[in-house]
């Protein structure tokens, strides 16, 4: 089944100034408030503590059930393999647990891309929450469940912190 339309989500407030990242020197640089795409964490093993992980929104070009990715001989840790979308072959990035294997029910495919350029890539994510728009960011750094996903930003959410995941550093 196809995602097609999550709740709307409350804003929350925060303070501070972002960090830096590689969406903040292209023209898709953050614009707060900045509406995300909240993920799911990926299971019983997420770090207590652990930042809620989102994705700018501007970001998200479409929200699928994951398909089967086909696998990349020798492919770098963290990229799940390829994957056909309306004609494209584009990269996937598995930010799942690693070792977490084929997708399953839950998992979620994230076409990204630049908002006024072509899809990117996919994001493999573990599942998605819903919507939060983030009025500011807000220090310190934040660190999703894996420390090797980069940030492009911070936030605070209901005294949890919310990690911007840099997309484009993704794909780079």
């Amino acid at each position: 089944k196809e995602l097609r339309e999550l709740p709307p989500a409350p804003t929350f407030l925060a303070d501070a100034a972002p960090r830096g990242s590689s969406l903040a020197g292209t023209d898709a640089a953050l614009a707060w408030p900045l509406p995300t795409l909240a993920l799911a964490p990926p299971g019983p093993t997420t770090a207590i503590g652990a930042a809620v992980p989102v994705v700018p929104l501007a970001w998200v070009r479409e929200v699928l059930a994951a398909p089967p990715c086909h696998a990349l001989p020798q492919a770098p840790r963290g990229v799940a393999g390829l994957v056909a979308w309306r004609g494209q072959s584009l990269l996937v990035r598995d930010l799942r647990e690693p070792g977490a294997g084929a997708p399953t029910g839950a998992d979620r495919l994230l076409i990204v891309g630049p908002p006024d350029g072509d899809a990117l890539g996919a994001l493999l994510a573990p599942g998605v929450h819903g919507l939060l728009t983030l009025a500011a960011p807000a220090p310190p750094p934040a660190t999703p469940w894996r420390r090797d996903l980069p940030v492009a930003a911070s936030a605070r959410q209901g005294g949890r912190a919310v990690a911007v995941l840099d997309v484009a550093a993704l794909f780079a």
